[in-house]
């Protein structure tokens, strides 16, 4: 009868892995990178398959790269434009790469993050637009045209006030309420809190709730500007020139 071989602590070479993935039928949505995968299994030969920390020196000097190479702890490989890692884990590894670049003249940046933005909701229910002002509030509105924005916003509210106080508000469709979470309750978390638990156990109605955040809009508005023209005249005693020579829409200055 054929033997049975247990080779379950053998190591998996690179050039076992491209032949495995050269029959295997990756998901549409990630076969484009099949290619380049076999390519560098292909050239990996007989090298074992097993996880590592690889660093590139695109923008290192030699000097840089060099005492890098000599910084690796554990296991490692050394090849020409990049040295592999064994034993680090992938933060060691940067914060590795990190220090020497520091130590070598570079800043040592941080891989860059990406970040998420949520746009609020306009005041009418839609986006907001430049070209609707009542969708919005600009910093440069007077503060009674603001509060008097928020007075006419669209809510979250439901068609009655019986009906409010028995099935409660939708705060999370509603743009006040938007208001309140983003801007005007500052700091104070309680404050948006108790909006929406208000709001949505049938407690608050929207007049009196438009009200508030109307007079908050109005003393947010009046602060800023107050605010603003103070930095305006200290820019003044400076004698620095904000006026700029790119062309606007239009070819206006």
């Amino acid at each position: 009868s054929d033997a049975e071989v247990d080779d379950g602590g053998a190591d998996v070479r690179c050039e076992d892995a491209a032949a495995w993935l050269a029959e295997y039928e990756p998901p549409e949505s990630v076969s484009d990178a099949k290619a380049g995968t076999l390519d560098k299994l292909r050239a990996g030969g007989k090298e074992p398959l097993r996880p590592r920390v690889r660093f590139f020196d695109r923008n290192a000097t030699d000097e840089a790269f060099e005492a890098l190479i000599e910084a690796v702890d554990g296991e490692k490989r050394v090849f020409e434009g990049h040295v592999d890692a064994f034993d680090l884990t992938r933060s060691e590894a940067e914060s590795l790469a990190r220090e020497i670049e520091i130590d070598h003249g570079g800043f040592g940046f941080r891989q860059p993050s990406s970040i998420y933005h949520r746009f609020m909701t306009g005041l009418t229910g839609g986006k907001m637009s430049s070209s609707v002002p009542a969708s919005h509030i600009s910093l440069l509105d007077d503060p009674d045209e603001g509060y008097e924005k928020v007075r006419a916003a669209t809510t979250g509210g439901r068609d009655t006030a019986a009906e409010q106080r028995e099935l409660g508000g939708e705060a999370d469709e509603c743009p006040v309420y938007e208001l309140y979470a983003y801007l005007l309750a500052g700091d104070d978390d309680e404050l948006t809190k108790e909006v929406y638990s208000e709001c949505v156990n049938g407690e608050r109605l929207c007049g009196g709730c438009k009200e508030q955040a109307a007079e908050l809009m109005r003393e947010f508005l009046e602060d800023h500007q107050e605010k603003r023209a103070e930095a305006e005249a200290l820019l003044d005693d400076l004698d620095i020139d904000l006026d700029s020579d790119r062309r606007g829409t239009g070819g206006e200055h």
